[in-house]
């Protein structure tokens, strides 16, 4: 599976939870995460708003949601 790259637009630290919107995407529609859906090695509350991600696509009854995340490298 091809991995996507985005930025997080938005993070609440107490739920556990973010969004990421996906570069060059047309539908502008954010993914959803969560604690859960972090890559090995990635901590949640490292994460901020504005910060480079790469992830996987999955569909789920409510929309849009990424799954394993990783910091972008560059």
């Amino acid at each position: 599976m091809s991995r996507l790259s985005g930025k997080i637009t938005k993070l609440v630290d107490a739920s556990g939870y973010g969004f990421i919107a996906r570069d060059n995407d047309t539908d502008r529609k954010d993914y959803f995460f969560s604690v859960h859906s972090l890559g090995p090695g990635v901590d949640f509350y490292e994460l901020r708003p504005g910060g480079r991600v790469t992830f996987e696509h999955q569909d789920s009854p409510k929309g849009k949601r990424a799954a394993k995340i990783e910091r972008e490298t560059r």
